[in-house]
């Protein structure tokens, strides 16, 4: 009784501890909302970078790893391994169908050759594949002038199919698939999300380019290789 009617006096007869109160409230609240966020920034970056490469990578600069499929076979022998995939990275230069004429315009790329059935299960490759029939849920929240709502399904599924497997299923061409932000027929909207411009007239999925790269030995020497 007389500890609850002194510290009732004392509370009532001055504004600092309320004060005092009022500012450690704050610093916890503080705290507690910047570790919260900084947390849920961490996640994504690590989820962003499983998406990008996995977990973990094996590298040996300028040459590679030879007879990585031995060395895959013994990594994926392990208990705590659930999939591996080579990765061959590199720059290149890639010839674009733009402008109309004979000179094209030429973008600096940095390349992965993948194997994209493995490097799917390693990666959220197929997932982050733009062009692909849309979902009930996408159609609900993509906007209206969407370039992928005027494409048929089946010309949305073979962009898809030839993504996931970089073959032409017809023609069995292999393919690229280009990085939506390296075409500059592709514009970045507001939400983040990217449009053909024109109409889709440069739609790279109508058009072909050519990779060009230089393979590097161990004489840090090589002959340009292009793919189309």
């Amino acid at each position: 009784m007389y500890q609850s009617l002194l510290t009732n006096r004392y509370l009532s007869s001055r504004v600092i501890p309320f004060i005092a109160v009022a500012a450690v409230a704050m610093c916890v609240a503080l705290v507690i909302i910047v570790v919260s966020v900084m947390t849920g920034f961490l996640n994504l970056v690590k989820n962003s970078g499983k998406t990008l490469m996995g977990d973990v990578v094996v590298a040996y600069p300028v040459t590679g790893i030879p007879y990585y499929e031995d060395l895959i076979s013994r990594i994926e022998a392990l208990p705590d391994v659930a999939a591996a995939t080579p990765i061959v990275d590199s720059f290149g230069l890639l010839k674009m169908p733009y402008p109309i004429g004979e000179r094209k315009e030429i973008e600096t790329v940095q390349m992965m050759g993948i194997e994209p059935i493995s490097f799917a299960k390693v990666t959220g490759y197929g997932e982050s594949l733009y062009w692909r029939p849309l979902t009930e849920a996408q159609l609900d929240t993509v906007r209206e002038d969407d370039f992928r709502r005027s494409l048929p399904d089946d010309i949305l599924a073979s962009a898809l199919d030839s993504g996931l497997t970089l073959h032409d299923a017809q023609t069995g061409v292999p393919e690229i698939a280009l990085g939506i932000q390296v075409s500059k027929a592709n514009e970045r909207m507001r939400d983040g999300s990217y449009e053909p411009m024109g109409d889709g007239y440069w739609w790279m999925r109508k058009w072909s380019v050519t990779l060009t790269t230089i393979p590097v030995h161990e004489s840090g020497l090589g002959e340009a290789e292009s793919f189309i």
